[in-house]
């Protein structure tokens, strides 16, 4: 069974809000001089850089944004940063 449904998925690209996904963000903060080991830890640390990311996203037209999410696990103490990341 998808984690998304087709029709939650199809209604989600028509409308006009954002739909949010888990994916990669990490070669994006990366790129922004984030260090490997603070990907996950830049929803607190560099919430600023994650944001700028998505809206860059919004900007060039994307309809799907992902959260800074990667490298949790069910059952990590580190719960926060992927509420965070969400919010974000």
């Amino acid at each position: 069974m998808p984690l998304v449904s087709p029709y939650v998925l199809k209604t989600a690209l028509e409308g006009t809000g954002c739909f949010l996904v888990d994916g990669g963000m990490g070669s994006e903060l990366l790129a922004q001089g984030v260090p490997p080991n603070g990907i996950l830890p830049a929803n607190r640390l560099y919430p600023e850089k994650v944001s700028e990311i998505h809206e860059r996203y919004l900007q060039s037209g994307a309809r799907i944004l992902t959260a800074n999410t990667f490298g949790y696990c069910d059952g990590d103490p580190i719960a926060e940063y992927v509420r965070e990341g969400a919010f974000l």
